[in-house]
């Protein structure tokens, strides 16, 4: 079962994209997460209890106080050792160029999602995963 791991402090997007997640992956976990500290909390837990990394991170390029860019950097190298299968993507619903060339130039980051979320996004970017057609 796929585990993914939405980081977003909008609470209607939450929904918004926790909804279309589950029509894509109806078998999958979510877990949501409002801010960068939560996130870096939740994974040295997960660690510390020795549960599994989530499969996919999906971080909002616009977090409160930080950028989702900002946040990947500040993963320390255990929680990067302890997330090696974990695939880290950054939402925006900005096309900047800017932003998409440094997501691009960040080899911890497997890609870029525009937001909002459709099912179409997901399944361009999750094709032969856990999920329903």
């Amino acid at each position: 079962m796929l585990h993914f791991l939405l980081i977003e402090d909008d609470s209607i997007l939450c929904i918004l994209h926790s909804a279309i997640i589950r029509q894509v992956f109806p078998n999958c976990t979510i877990e949501i997460i409002c801010s960068a500290e939560e996130t870096l909390n939740y994974l040295d837990t997960l660690e510390k209890n020795h549960q599994n990394a989530p499969d996919y991170i999906l971080i909002d390029h616009q977090l409160s106080g930080i950028s989702g860019l900002e946040m990947v950097e500040n993963f320390s190298e255990k929680q990067l050792l302890f997330m090696h299968k974990t695939q880290l993507y950054i939402l925006s619903a900005t096309i900047d160029p800017s932003v998409i060339n440094q997501v691009q130039k960040n080899n911890r980051i497997k890609g870029f999602l525009e937001k909002p979320l459709s099912k179409d996004i997901l399944l361009q970017n999750f094709q032969g995963k856990d999920s329903t057609k």
